[in-house]
């Protein structure tokens, strides 16, 4: 076969890179496409890396009242606020008490499967 007859995908040339000198010329802006897609698409299923100075999530959290804890959790109010399980999730605004979405989201994930 000779440079440029070969008709290679974009999996083929990820599995074989030495492919790169037989993908003929024209192909190359659909291949650069596929993946360039694919890392876009990498890149955003990254999880946020950690401010190094003072270790805050980079992604912006929200914080929820009880009852809306209690309606993503299926826990009850008192369990939220009593319970050692929540504690990570607790943030003191003032006088109130609210919780962090991304750390329940947390949580959900590391107990999914889990009975």
């Amino acid at each position: 076969m000779t440079t440029g007859d070969l008709n290679v995908t974009a999996a083929e040339l990820m599995a074989d890179p030495s492919l790169i000198g037989d993908i003929a010329p024209d192909r190359i802006p659909e291949l650069l496409i596929q993946v360039t897609s694919i890392a876009a698409a990498l890149a955003a299923r990254m999880p946020a890396q950690h401010n190094a100075r003072d270790d805050a999530p980079a992604t912006a959290d929200h914080l929820l009242d009880a009852d809306e804890a209690k309606a993503l959790t299926g826990m009850s109010v008192d369990f939220l606020r009593r319970s050692g399980v929540a504690k990570p999730w607790r943030v003191r605004v003032g006088r109130e008490l609210r919780f962090s979405y991304l750390a329940i989201q947390r949580h959900i994930r590391r107990h999914l499967g889990r009975e």
